[in-house]
């Protein structure tokens, strides 16, 4: 399932890439929504703060490919063909959004089902460490993420209770 880090470091800088490529692809994802929603600030502005928590994300693999040659990663839980299938689900949103917008809640929706099936793709649950001093870094730079699942849940709710 996941790969030793003693076994094959190809595999794990090509996994940590797709894992960044599918933070970064749902950044994308939730500027544009940010875009075409711009006429309701505060849900702009929650499209915006989850687009810059996934950029977040995929710095933190950016930083773990700079790290790679020191021993810290003691294997990756997540296989490549997994990593490659959420990305081809996020980028295939994408090119549907783009193309037939969606309406306010199923863009909520959608997004709430793409962050519940990405949860495995942080940092901070795709690799094991050599050292826990070392998941505690990732865990930190994680901690101003504030659970944007359950922020898009409440906003969901809110309009779900209203319309």
């Amino acid at each position: 399932m996941g790969i030793d880090a003693g076994k094959n470091s190809a595999d794990i800088v090509k996994v940590l890439e797709l894992c960044r490529d599918v933070e970064a692809a749902s950044a994308e994802l939730y500027k544009y929504f940010a875009e075409i929603y711009s006429d309701h600030p505060e849900l702009a502005a929650l499209w915006r703060k989850t687009a810059k928590e996934e950029e977040d994300h995929a710095k933190q693999f950016v930083l773990a490919l700079k790290m790679r040659r020191e021993p810290f990663i003691d294997a990756i839980v997540i296989d490549g063909s997994k990593a490659e299938n959420a990305l081809k689900i996020v980028r295939s949103l994408n090119d549907m959004a783009r193309k037939s917008p969606p309406g306010m809640l199923e863009a909520l929706r959608a997004a709430i089902k793409l962050e519940k099936g990405l949860a495995d793709f942080h940092m901070s649950t795709a690799v094991h460490f050599v050292q826990e001093n070392q998941k505690q870094l990732f865990l930190a730079l994680m901690k101003a993420d504030n659970e944007h699942v359950e922020a898009l849940e409440k906003f969901y709710q809110r309009l779900f209770v209203t319309d």
